[in-house]
């Protein structure tokens, strides 16, 4: 007689996880897709790809050449640990987690482009976390170090006002260079759709981020509201005796008494601009911004205040779909790189760290709103978008308004 014992559950699971033990594993399925941290939301765990990076010059022989640090989807066969010191300068390393030169993966190319603005006197890999996220889940990512207002270039704070006016048109001399970057017999030949284009910058960049996204300066009342709060900001310290200067270093005729032009790129389709300064100048000028944007600020930001710099922004955003990621007590650096990763930091641990956050958590939710947003805006993904809407976003120490999706 032939006994039939019951197949339970459990013992389906054991069999099933035996199973796949036993599958053998590739070097691609090999390294574990996780956030920074283990309670990384969902769109703060690693992409599916590899990432890679290489090291370019936009235009070398001018008189502005634009260093440049690109991330991409790769291949990594061999199932290599993803690890990397950029080349920031031999005695000054920045560390991350990509492999350089590494072979690029074609199979879902053309990859949408971003294009990522530092801060003022930074450098292209100043959060290298947020590049290789993006990368990791199929974007190509290049960071430019802006000539003359850079670590690796020099940057003098009495120029503030030339580099308001040349940073968006180093965003458009980027673009220009990505499509040829891709073209047939390039370097990266098919690899970047130049067709769905987003741009994110930290801190100045932020200000590059808006205005490439259609925002349009407007010094109504600018002087007026650094008088309120003096010595805070650079850009109220720096700009205002420059304002007739900064009109004519743009080759306006007159200084604008309300808008001045607009200096946007057509191209780009989203932006991502992360504790934008000087805000204070583009407060009635970000009516004119026209594309899909996500704000990410600090309500405790000191240099850049929220309540007389970014929530004016803000209330004058119109564009829809657009979102508001407030980090409560953040200051101004949190979505940088950690003074880990940047070993050379020494005593000015302020620009690495956070009076409240810790920065591993801070940037797994920065990773997780950017990329969402991205994927939602550039390749139209249902559920990322769904991931934006209100009554998605309950995260602690995060006050979250968006509208469009």
């Amino acid at each position: 007689m032939i006994t039939y014992r019951r197949f339970t559950p459990i013992v389906g699971l054991l069999l099933l996880f035996s199973l796949l033990l036993s599958l053998p594993l590739t070097a691609q399925d090999a390294p574990q897709r996780t956030g920074i941290r283990p309670d990384a939301p969902p769109y703060g765990i690693r992409g599916p790809h590899p990432v890679g990076t290489l090291e370019w010059v936009i235009e070398p022989e001018s008189d502005r050449p634009l260093l440049a640090t690109v991330w991409y989807p790769a291949l990594n066969p061999e199932g290599l640990e993803e690890k990397i010191t950029y080349p920031l300068m031999p005695e000054m390393p920045v560390y991350g987690r990509a492999l350089a030169d590494a072979a690029m993966n074609m199979s879902d190319a053309p990859y949408p482009l971003i294009v990522f603005s530092h801060g003022n006197a930074s450098w292209r890999s100043s959060a290298p976390y947020l590049m290789e996220q993006l990368a990791s889940y199929g974007f190509v990512v290049i960071g430019i170090d802006h000539f003359g207002n850079s670590v690796t270039s020099g940057s003098d704070i009495e120029l503030l006002y030339q580099a308001m006016v040349l940073r968006p048109i180093d965003i458009t001399r980027t673009l220009d260079a990505a499509t040829e970057l891709t073209a047939e017999d390039s370097t990266m030949a098919g690899m970047i759709n130049i067709e769905q284009i987003g741009v994110i910058g930290i801190s100045f960049g932020g200000y590059t981020t808006f205005m490439a996204g259609g925002a349009r300066i407007s010094m109504n009342g600018f002087e007026e509201l650094c008088t309120e709060i003096p010595n805070q900001s650079p850009g109220c310290v720096f700009l205002p005796p420059h304002i007739e200067d900064m009109a004519k270093f743009a080759g306006l005729e007159t200084t604008p008494e309300d808008l001045w032009p607009a200096w946007h790129d057509d191209r780009v389709d989203a932006i991502v601009p992360i504790v934008p300064g000087p805000a204070g100048v583009i407060r009635q000028g970000a009516q004119a911004v026209s594309v899909p944007t996500m704000m990410i600020i600090g309500s405790n930001d000191m240099l850049v205040p929220a309540a007389g710099f970014q929530y004016p922004v803000w209330e004058n955003l119109t564009v829809t779909p657009r979102a508001l990621v407030e980090f409560q007590g953040g200051g101004h650096t949190f979505s940088v790189a950690k003074c880990a990763d940047i070993p050379w930091s020494g005593g000015y641990q302020w620009w690495c760290s956070d009076p409240v956050w810790d920065m591993d958590r801070a940037h797994d939710l920065v990773d997780h709103f950017v990329t969402a947003f991205f994927l939602a805006t550039l390749k139209d993904d249902a559920e990322a978008a769904a991931a934006l809407a209100p009554d998605a976003v309950a995260l602690p120490g995060i006050r979250y308004q968006s509208e469009g999706f």
